[in-house]
């Protein structure tokens, strides 16, 4: 599902980004910082879907908000076609091509407003329609969600929770993006809707080219949608591929426990779980001077412990893509 990528067409690209939150009382020399997202790098290219899994409190909303204009980085730089948003002129400019879906989707809308008011409003703000046609627009935008013309005058409240994220992803493209960040968009609704949205998704990446940063708890989803995926533990990116790489040869033991913990929709199907995670998620408040998988990984060595290891491609069997761990130095090129 998705638009294959041309490497030639590279649309953002993140270079050593760091975002930390102090968090504690201030005090002299006392102060902590959480790292949520820790020297990251990624690549997302013009008619992909990247999609973007792990577990909760890795760091993937904060990634989301960042890339979206609503935090700033700490350190590392965000290049959108080649311009540095960290320049306010550049992020104005930017504004209207880097969009985001929300997971909650009741509370990213004005519940006083009705669905006209929101829709017509980021039109009016931007210059995108004039008060001849924008009501015109605004029933185009909600054709091409899937809903009909008189839930215009409907108000947040009254929808149910999967027109709501429709009504969303119409604001989302009302203002023509190149960009839009799918912040787990279905993880909220029930199963008959998540498959009725992912497909509404799809469609429109189609009609309008859209490129799709899509993040998720689990692989199900991210699997059906997405051309490449990226697995982030703890702030970083552990290891990135194709979706049928990923799936089919994944190389980081995190993705392999990931892999391993996602249910399989098939009754007939057993398969043998193989609990490989050794510890608990290691407490993000403590520095960790080697692998942060460390203490959860049975094939760590004390090698693991003191060096980090880096991003890089692996060469191993049928396989050829990044992963972050210590076991594939010999498979490196």
């Amino acid at each position: 599902m998705g638009v294959t990528r041309n490497s030639s067409e590279l649309l953002l690209k993140i270079e050593n980004l760091t975002r930390n939150f102090p968090v504690g009382t201030p005090s002299p020399g006392k102060s902590k910082n959480v790292l949520a997202v820790d020297n990251l790098s990624l690549e997302i290219y013009q008619g992909e879907t990247l999609g973007l899994v792990g577990e909760s409190g890795c760091g993937k909303s904060t990634l989301a908000l960042t890339i979206a204009g609503f935090l700033n980085p700490s350190q590392g730089k965000i290049y959108f076609e080649g311009k540095d948003l960290s320049s306010r002129k550049v992020r104005k400019s930017c504004r209207t091509e880097i969009q985001m879906v929300f997971q909650d989707s009741y509370s990213s809308l004005n519940p006083r407003k009705n669905i006209y008011s929101i829709l017509a409003e980021p039109l009016r703000i931007n210059r995108l329609a004039t008060k001849k046609d924008v009501a015109e627009k605004v029933y185009k935008l909600l054709e091409s969600v899937g809903l009909p013309r008189h839930y215009t005058g409907k108000y947040p409240g009254e929808l149910s929770g999967g027109e709501r994220q429709r009504v969303n992803i119409a604001r989302a493209i009302s203002l023509k993006p190149k960009l839009i960040v799918c912040d787990e968009p279905v993880s909220a609704l029930d199963l008959s809707v998540q498959a009725q949205v992912l497909n509404l998704l799809a469609d429109l990446q189609k009609e309008y080219n859209l490129t799709y940063l899509f993040i998720a708890h689990g692989l199900g989803n991210v699997q059906y949608i997405s051309d490449r995926i990226a697995v982030m533990y703890l702030g970083g990116i552990v290891e990135i591929g194709t979706s049928e790489e990923i799936f089919t040869h994944a190389l980081h033991p995190y993705t392999e426990a990931f892999l391993n913990a996602s249910p399989v929709p098939d009754p007939k199907y057993r398969r043998e779980i193989h609990n490989i995670l050794c510890e608990e998620a290691a407490d993000a408040l403590k520095t960790v001077s080697g692998c942060k998988f460390y203490g959860r990984c049975q094939y760590a060595s004390g090698h693991c412990k003191e060096n980090v290891p880096k991003l890089r491609f692996v060469q191993e069997g049928n396989t050829s893509h990044a992963c972050a761990c210590f076991l594939y130095e010999k498979f490196l090129y």
